[in-house]
This record gives structure tokens, sequence and C-alpha cells, in this order.
């Protein structure tokens, strides 16, 4: 997601069991610190530590969401298209294989539940990227 942006809120089925307030901000503070502080030992185990949290709530069901500064801004979120959204009819897919052939498929045939919802929130923001 953007950052400064709210715009993801309109695919989220609302209420929001999950909202992060304030932010988690572990890893984009870590992020925005001296490129020399990276190689100490200090530094990468709070990374890890900061990764370790974001990925907990993954475990949550539905989505987790994060910015563009890895700032986690909700988890267990359900994610439906916004009604600024058109539908997605058609998409198409290859195999990241030798003489892969691109197929078309309606998106309902691709992925399971997240990939779709992800897809939903993506097209929503896209749409308002500076």
């Amino acid at each position: 997601m953007p950052e400064y942006s709210d715009s993801w809120k309109e695919s989220i089925i609302h209420p929001m069991n999950y909202p992060v307030v304030p932010t988690f901000t572990g890893i984009a503070k870590l992020l925005k610190q001296d490129k020399c502080d990276r190689s100490k030992v200090d530094w990468q185990e709070a990374l890890l530590r900061s990764i370790d949290i974001v990925g907990g709530f993954t475990a949550v069901d539905g989505a987790t969401i994060i910015n563009r500064n890895y700032e986690l801004l909700a988890f267990g979120a359900k994610i439906a298209r916004s009604g600024m959204s058109l539908p997605v009819d058609q998409i198409i897919t290859t195999e990241p294989v030798m003489d892969g052939v691109p197929r078309l498929m309606h998106p309902g045939q691709n992925g399971g539940t997240r990939h779709r919802q992800l897809h939903s929130l993506y097209l929503t923001s896209a749409t308002r990227l500076p």
C-alpha cells in the first residue's frame, strides 16, 4: 500500500476487527537507520524480531496489510472489491517453465481467496499511486 494513504480502507469489509493503531513501525524505523548500522548484529537481530512480529499476524485468518514502508496497518482484514473498481473478467497466466504457454482464464480459476482479495486491494490502491 502507498504510504500516507487510506485508500486501502475502501476495499476492507467493515467493521475492521484488527486495525493497528498506532501502526507498527518497527521494520520501517530500522530501515531508516544509517546503512552502516545494518552490518551490526544488534541491528540484524532487531530486524529479525520486527519481521517475526509482523509475520506472527499472518497466522490470523484474513489479510495482513502493510504499506510500502513495511508499517503494519491491520491484520485479520477481509477484503472485497471496492465500488470504484471494475471486476476483472479474464487474466493471462503463464507457468515459469520452458515453453510455457500463456492461458486466458477467469480469475476465480487461479489462486485461492487470498490471491483474489489481494488483487482487489491492489486495484483499488494502484489507481491512486503517486
